[in-house]
């Protein structure tokens, strides 16, 4: 498992990097306007792609875990297959900054609704009375899990717009799926768990780190005389300066004078 975990690491910094270095390919698609928005909190342009990486990362992880017996059958594809709904809706609202809040939430709902169908990710119970032996009915279990599932995915978009924090809550929150899944021997959990977290911190390459171009210096003339600097002036000359400065000042009654009589 420690092979894909540190595949995916790899490939998301990479891919991220990449994405840093031919930034001038995707940046007038990809990067964010400075204040266009109310959760837009960066100084400069800055790519809004570092999905892409992650998705690489996790891909690759994938292809580990299910190549070391991790992964039975074909989880893997079917894992891949349900994060693409989310994965292209996400992606085409971060180049055309035009898909609606509501459509991205029904991208999340069709990706919880294919991992329900293909790897039978349901909620089976919540220990509420009554609502557990409804549970037991697959339309309403179908029902709860898209609306728990879609809902809980959509929400990181509530938080995103700072540096890496949204970034962060997922790590935190897939280390505490992860310890549950070890906890209860549920390897299927805990090592989707763990390449995650490697992918993760790829954003933080691919979609944090501002664009910043350094305007290019002219070449000087063979000849031509350097531009000359102003000259500054000495701490003692400064110092004289603002004595005569205050002196000045008591006379004409301005500055910091005391009170009137």
């Amino acid at each position: 498992m420690a092979t894909a975990v540190i595949g995916a690491i790899l490939l998301a910094i990479l891919a991220g990097t990449m994405l840093i270095r031919f930034s001038g390919i995707h940046i007038r698609f990809s990067a964010d306007r400075v204040g266009g928005g109310p959760q837009k909190f960066h100084s400069e342009p800055t790519p809004r792609i570092g999905g892409v990486a992650i998705l690489a990362g996790l891909v690759l992880g994938l292809v580990l875990l299910n190549s070391y017996g991790y992964l039975k059958g074909h989880e893997a594809v079917y894992l891949v297959l349900c994060l693409l709904p989310v994965f292209a809706i996400g992606l085409a609202e971060d180049l055309t900054k035009r898909v609606s809040p509501q459509a991205r939430l029904l991208g999340s709902f069709v990706a919880a609704a294919l991992a329900f169908w293909l790897l039978d990710a349901r909620l089976n119970r919540l220990d509420i009375p009554g609502i557990d032996q409804l549970l037991q009915m697959i339309p309403f279990a179908l029902l709860v899990s898209v609306v728990c599932v879609g809902g809980v995915a959509h929400a990181l978009n509530i938080i995103d717009g700072y540096n890496g924090l949204a970034a962060g809550v997922g790590i935190i929150i897939l280390a505490g799926l992860g310890c549950v899944g070890y906890q209860a021997h549920d390897t299927f959990i805990f090592s989707i768990c763990a390449v995650a977290v490697g992918a993760l911190p790829a954003i933080e390459r691919g979609s944090v780190s501002p664009i910043t171009r350094r305007p290019r210096r002219r070449p000087r003339r063979r000849g031509a005389p350097r531009p000359s600097r102003p000259a500054r002036a000495s701490p003692a000359a400064s110092a004289r300066s603002g004595s005569g400065s205050a002196r000045r000042g008591r006379r004409t009654g301005s500055g910091h004078a005391g009170p009137a009589r």
